[in-house]
């Protein structure tokens, strides 16, 4: 389980544990010790070759058994949020696409369900993936995009999603309706982006937001797009709490 640690022996030992995972008496045995939680940190550990090692084990360990996977959340749902957040706000590129990829994998498994409810009634969960959505790689924006609409395509909105989603109709409706145009034989991909924007058109308009307050009530997204390229600055309310913010060098 330490084979990150060390990476002269990180790839054999990556092997050599995935394959017994395999097993879900060995899965469920590991999977609650205290250092599988190592494995969020392994993932931003050492070289690209360390890391991506890291991600193909934790991968597998939260998607092979998915019942045993569906126990493990139910009984770590908050701390599980906690690390997956700090993976898809991560400054390694491939680190921060995959773990965005794996938290929609995991999140439409039905044996997922209270993951799934947890994750989409949470206002500052709903901010974080409304930023990736204005990520710079268009490759991030398109896996932000499969969270999204499960905040989108929940019929239980709770008050605090409605209101961000209200507060943001006009930029969402700008920004999706030019979303990943290049996707346009993607037949799946437009029957969903279609669902959305037809959801968020059916969203309460505001009466006014010109002086919203001092600080501002918004939840920008912005990015490399140039959809977004003339948007205002986030706001400071839009921006997730500083724990997920990593230094740059």
């Amino acid at each position: 389980m330490k084979g990150p640690e060390n990476s002269e022996i990180s790839i054999n030992t990556g092997h050599m544990l995935r394959e017994a995972i395999k097993y879900e008496q060995i899965a469920r045995y590991l999977i609650f010790k205290p250092i599988f939680w190592n494995y969020f940190d392994y993932c931003e550990y050492g070289s690209f070759e360390t890391s991506t090692e890291a991600f193909l084990t934790l991968n597998d360990f939260l998607t092979t058994h998915k019942l045993v996977a569906s126990e493990f959340f139910n009984s770590n749902l908050n701390k599980f949020i906690d690390r997956i957040n700090r993976l898809i706000v991560s400054p390694n590129y491939v680190t921060k696409r995959q773990s965005v990829k794996l938290l929609a994998q995991l999140i439409l498994d039905k044996p997922n369900y209270n993951l799934m409810t947890t994750y989409v009634n949470s206002p500052h969960n709903l901010k974080l993936i409304m930023i990736l959505l204005g990520d710079k790689s268009k490759n991030v924006q398109f896996e932000s995009f499969n969270v999204f609409k499960i905040f989108i395509a929940n019929p239980r909105k709770s008050k605090s999603i409605i209101e961000i989603l209200t507060k943001n109709r006009e930029r969402l409706l700008q920004f999706l309706r030019t979303f990943a145009n290049d996707r346009k034989e993607d037949e799946l991909f437009t029957v969903e982006r279609n669902f959305v924007i037809e959801q968020i058109e059916n969203l309460p308009r505001l009466v006014q937001l010109q002086n919203v307050n001092a600080k501002g009530t918004e939840t920008d997204i912005q990015g490399g797009n140039k959809g977004l390229q003339n948007m205002p600055p986030l706001s400071n309310d839009g921006i997730p709490d500083s724990k997920y913010n990593h230094k740059k060098n």
